[in-house]
């Protein structure tokens, strides 16, 4: 627990400047990485390793599942060694780059008043795969550049 503790904290001392902006991204563009779903009971630090095999975009994702009610505080840290990479202060996502893949931790701290004196996060990682454009989509735009070369050049007058 203290292990918890000490790296949340050093994930918020050192990821002021790793703050990113937040997004939001088409699922069936994922390929997840890490997912995992916890209950924290009243105010803790849970901390999660897992592995990034291969250079790429990622997407780390904080959910407040708010089961049995919504988190009084929900926060995100992602380490790679001593080397913050990001922070969420609340649900929400954000993008970040791997060139070096290896192991990293997901740190993330709740805080709940629930009746039940519990709450339900998920964290998910996952490499944003990018979709190539539809067929549909290359086919109209080479029709218009025809019709647009089409247009520009004069037709032949035939006697």
């Amino acid at each position: 627990m203290l292990l918890a503790w000490t790296l949340f904290a050093t994930g918020l001392l050192l990821g002021g400047a790793c703050r990113a902006e937040m997004v939001e991204i088409d699922d069936a563009q994922l390929n997840v990485v890490f997912d995992e779903v916890q209950f924290i009971e009243g105010s803790q630090g849970i901390v999660s390793q897992f592995e990034i095999t291969s250079p790429g975009t990622y997407l780390a994702r904080l959910t407040d599942y708010e089961f049995p009610e919504a988190f009084d505080q929900l926060a995100l840290t992602l380490v790679s060694g001593t080397t913050t990479i990001g922070t969420l202060g609340e649900a929400g996502a954000f993008e970040f780059q791997v060139s070096q893949p290896g192991q990293f931790f997901a740190i993330v701290f709740g805080v709940t008043s629930s009746t039940a004196g519990l709450g339900l996060f998920g964290v998910q990682i996952a490499d944003i795969a990018r979709v190539p454009l539809p067929a549909g989509i290359v086919l109209l735009f080479s029709a218009l550049a025809l019709l647009r070369l089409r247009r520009a050049v004069p037709p032949s007058i035939t006697a």
